[in-house]
This record gives C-alpha cells, structure tokens and sequence, in this order.
C-alpha cells in the first residue's frame, strides 16, 4: 500500500512546504509515500488499495482534483486549511469532504469549535481538527531584551488580503499614532501609518537581527485558519496579539483583542506598550513551553497516522444524514457558490494571461523600434 501525498514541493522550511516534508518523512517510516505538487495537472495512476491525501487546489484538472474519484484507493482524506469566515473560499471542498473518509481541517479552535454554526456543519463528523506545527531548530529565540515601556513596536507578517485583516492593521494604526506598527510581506497596503519594509528572509542573521528588534506580533486576521507566522513569533520570543479569528482562542500565551472594535482593541495594545518586563518573559516562557509540547510535527503526523489506521469516517450512516432537507438544499447552495467562484477564477487566469502575453508583445515591439534604423 502507498500514500499519493499531494501537496507542495519544494526545499523551504515555511509552511506550506514545511508541511509536506515534515510529513512525509514521519509517514515513510510506515509507509511508501509518493509526493506530489498540487498544481501538477494530471491524474495518479495507483494501485488498488492505496491511499490518497493531500490538498485541494481550486483549479479543475489539478492533480488531487482529477485522481479524487479513482476507484483503487482505498482511502481519500483531504489536508489543508479551515476557516469559514469567507463561505465562498471553502465550498468548492464540499464534494472532496463529503465523499472522502475524512478532513484534517488545519486550523484554531475557533474555527473548529464553530463549525456547527457555519454553511459546513454537515462536514463535522468528517473532520479531524489539526494544529499546525513547527520545527524549532529553525525559528530560534531571539528576543533577548524589549523595548523600553512607552517605545514598543508591533509587527504584522503576512500578505495584504481581507481575510488576514491588513484593512483592521491599518485602522489599528491610524487610531493609534502614538504606536508604532511595521509590516513585512509581499504587496503594498493603501496607505495608512504602517510602516511597510517588504519581504524579508528569516532564515538568516541579518533577518532574525530584524526580528529582534520588534516586541510584538499583531494579527489582525478576519478569517485566517491559524497563521504560522503566531507559530514563527512564538518560536523567536515575541508574544502574540491577535483576532480570536486568527484561529487562537483560549490560550494562554496568546492574548485576544476582537475585530474590528477599536477601543477596547487599543486597551489591550497601549497595556503591552507599557507591560511589565516579567510578564512578557512570562509569556516568552509560556508558548515556549506549548510549542515543545503540542505544536510540534511528530504529533502533526501522529493525528493522521492514527487515522489512516482506524475506521473510515465515511459510514452509511453519515452518507444517510446528507439526505435530510436542510443538508440537500445547502450543498445545492455551495455547488452554484462552487460554479460562480470557477468561472471568476477561468476570467482572472485569462486576463492575467492576456496582461502577460500582452506586456510580452509590447516589450517586443519596443525592442524591435529601438533597433530600427533613424530614416531622420
């Protein structure tokens, strides 16, 4: 028997590659394991009996997409992230979660424990909720010293999208001149008081040097399934400050502030520009603590490991609980969502493609007048 593990190559020691290397090395102890990229754009040919898992991409005609109704294999689990905050971004899923055996849903417990209350409640008894992990040899502790009280920075990570919250960042720092927040990632923001930097590798001195001099992490999420970088800042000693819908609820090392309420969000930010130093190393020594006990990737692929080895969640009992009315009319629902996100998704890929074979011609044609003789 083989598992087909589609996700996405490559040598990175961030998410998502991280999350195809780290487990597929702890499944080949048990098990053949064959990966493959996500946008690859042809079908696996398996034998009967293997196993299927991996992510989704939301393209038809990607690989998990067309290999899912293959009848040889014997089980079909998805991988990838969880969040229902944007219904639209997550029904395309419906069909590969309820016909599969089950969904690791890669998110917080915010998401998971609301799911009852989402367009997808009838994908719970399918789900297994997974934290995300992290390697910590390679996120060291660099927050040795903080900032003085009064002149602490706060940094966002991420890219510029509604569903990371980079609307709420700015806002958060308009209403707060007086502190100082930076973002680093790709894209530009409209402009507002965050201070902008780019990308950056962390991988390095000189980015882990940059790192250090923040005292903060901030994310602002609207429906972000449990941003690795809350993980990476955690791992390098800032503490975290974030949106329950970042994924991170009742816990301990990580303080929530709600969405899209300014006031009571700049309580909580001016309290940390001005905490005592042994509270923050308390909470430095806090996560520290969580990510050696439970966010770490032997327990990531324990979970799935353990349930590539128990009964499938795909019973007739839970086939015959899609009959029922409410369910029937819903997954109708999210087949026409499905339809309407599919054909925006065709329309952005071919005028991108036409503002690249376009941008390409013009480039052409400006190279070939530069050559051409000056008759004046």
């Amino acid at each position: 028997m083989k598992i087909h593990f589609v996700y996405v190559k490559g040598d990175l020691i961030s998410t998502p590659f991280a999350i195809t290397n780290e487990v597929a090395r702890r499944l080949r102890l048990d098990h053949e394991v064959i990966v493959y990229d996500w946008l690859e754009r042809r079908k696996i040919d398996p034998e009967p009996g293997d196993i299927l898992i991996g992510h989704v991409y939301p393209s038809p005609g990607t690989i998990y997409w067309e290999s899912f109704a293959d009848p040889r294999f014997s089980r079909r689990y998805l991988l990838q992230p969880y969040a229902h905050g944007i219904p639209r971004q997550m029904a395309f899923l419906d069909r590969f979660v309820t016909d599969g055996d089950a969904y690791f849903a890669i998110c917080g417990r915010y998401w998971f424990d609301t799911v009852a209350e989402s367009w997808f409640a009838h994908w719970k008894p399918k789900m297994v909720h997974l934290d995300l992990a992290l390697n910590r040899d390679h996120y060291p502790f660099v927050k040795r010293t903080f900032n003085r009280p009064g002149q602490r920075r706060f940094l966002n990570i991420g890219r510029v999208s509604w569903y990371k919250g980079t609307d709420y960042l700015a806002a958060l720092a308009d209403d707060n001149p007086d502190l100082q927040f930076t973002r680093i990632g790709p894209d530009k923001m409209p402009p507002s008081r965050v201070t902008e930097i780019g990308e950056r590798d962390f991988s390095t001195p000189e980015g882990q040097a940059l790192i250090a001099e923040y005292d903060f992490l901030v994310a602002p999420g609207r429906s972000d399934a449990n941003p690795t970088t809350i993980l990476e800042a955690a791992a390098w000693g800032l503490p975290v400050i974030a949106t329950p819908q970042s994924g991170y609820v009742n816990t301990p090392w990580i303080t929530n502030f709600p969405l899209d309420d300014l006031p009571k969000a700049k309580e909580i930010l001016n309290y940390f520009n001005r905490a005592p130093e042994l509270s923050l190393r308390e909470i430095q020594w806090a996560a520290l603590e969580a990510l050696d006990m439970h966010f770490h990737w032997d327990r990531f692929a324990d979970v799935i490991r353990a349930e590539i080895q128990g009964p499938s969640r795909n019973s007739a009992q839970y086939r015959e609980s899609l009959l029922a009315p409410g369910v029937v009319e819903t997954q109708k629902f999210l087949a026409r969502v499905t339809q309407i996100e599919l054909t925006k998704d065709r329309t952005n890929r071919a005028i991108a493609s036409l503002r690249y074979y376009g941008s390409r011609l013009k480039a052409r044609l400006q190279g070939l007048l530069r050559r051409a003789p000056n008759k004046s």
